[in-house]
């Protein structure tokens, strides 16, 4: 079983019963270079170093995903995803795309990429492959999901994005969050979720006009962005490849097919 580089977020993380902590390492290290240990110290470094040569467990998560590949697997039952989110993602890709080039491909030509990689791990297709990096371009859905402000790269686009600088050999990749106004039809299906909610809070059935008013006016600025400047409607993450990384991603995979086999076998 290959694991898709979009889904290996979901098998990570680790049980944290059998994964020892950078803060533990450091605790370990100070334990073990003590001259003499009180009892309760000894027991704290044989209970880290114990922690330390543990093999790594999957966490209740990652089992819990694993479980739904096997019943997929084995019965086609499948849970299908489907929001707003995905619908604008998908149609507001190219738009995207280009609007990221414009800014940031440095002259270079960015096409959508098409081609699928895969090894005997992972699989996985980059949104741009660039001369020098793989690039991943997300839609926002609103303003307020925007990453304005933020400096971390989120976890599960991390483990993507080196997966796919794996596939690629490539040792650069970037993260890109791009605002494109809300396609009309979604932006209208949103509205009316709006409306739904403050009749819902005030027990009515109608809004007046002026109620209605008000929500478009709030609403109607998280989803149009032309009044910002195009530099600022993109937000890059830049992401060099970690082979320590990459091996990670090898050894959790494998930890999957062995779970995902014993579930097999006991559906």
């Amino acid at each position: 079983m290959r694991i898709r580089c979009s889904e290996l977020g979901n098998i990570m993380s680790a049980d944290s019963k059998t994964t020892i902590t950078a803060k533990q390492l450091e605790r370990l290290t100070e334990l073990k270079s003590k001259i003499q240990l009180t009892e309760k110290q000894a027991i704290e470094r044989d209970t880290l170093e114990e922690k330390k040569n543990a093999k790594p467990e999957l966490s209740k998560g990652a089992k819990t995903f694993i479980q739904k590949k096997a019943l997929y697997e084995k019965y086609g039952i499948e849970d299908v995803i489907q929001s707003r989110y995905l619908d604008k993602g998908n149609l507001c890709e190219d738009e995207a795309i280009q609007l990221y080039s414009s800014i940031h491909a440095d002259k270079e030509i960015a096409i959508k990429n098409e081609e699928g990689y895969s090894n005997k791990w992972i699989a996985g297709t980059p949104d741009l492959i660039l001369n020098d990096k793989i690039v991943d371009v997300k839609c926002s859905w609103s303003i307020d999901s925007f990453p304005f402000f933020e400096d971390l790269v989120p976890r599960n686009y991390y483990w993507q994005l080196q997966a796919y600088m794996w596939l690629t050999d490539k040792n650069k990749s970037q993260l890109a969050y791009v605002l494109v106004n809300t396609p009309d039809h979604l932006f209208n299906q949103e509205l009316e979720r709006e409306k739904w909610k403050v009749k819902d809070t005030l027990g009515v059935l109608d809004l007046t006009a002026e109620q209605e008013s008000d929500i478009y006016e709030e609403l109607y600025p998280k989803h149009n962005f032309d009044r910002i400047p195009f530099e600022k409607r993109v937000k890059v993450f830049n992401i060099e490849a970690s082979q320590t990384d990459q091996w990670k991603i090898q050894e959790r995979v494998e930890l999957a097919n062995e779970y995902f086999n014993e579930i097999i076998e006991l559906i």
